[in-house]
């Protein structure tokens, strides 16, 4: 996969990545996601959960953010619903 090249296209199309926690889908690496916090990319930080067992996982996806130098500011699902909702339009 070309990191790069998909950091510049989600800039460009201002996508949002995912940070996967489930841990068998920690798919974006702490480098990745540093080059895309200087790129200016917004990340989720998703379970991926298909049970309600797989909430406990979140704690993997934010310590992957926090590896990679995610600040609050830049993953979305942590704003408020109206600022989401800001977000979204």
């Amino acid at each position: 996969m070309d990191i790069d090249e998909l950091i510049k296209h989600a800039k460009k199309t201002k996508t949002v990545m995912e940070i996967n926690a489930y841990p068998n889908r920690l798919d974006l690496k702490d480098e990745h996601i540093r080059k895309g916090i200087k790129a200016g990319i917004k990340f989720s930080i998703s379970t991926d959960a298909h049970s309600a067992s797989h909430l406990q996982y979140l704690r993997f996806g934010i310590a992957q953010a926090r590896r990679g130098w995610v600040e609050k500011k830049d993953v979305i699902n942590t704003r408020s619903w109206r600022d989401l909702l800001k977000f979204a339009k």
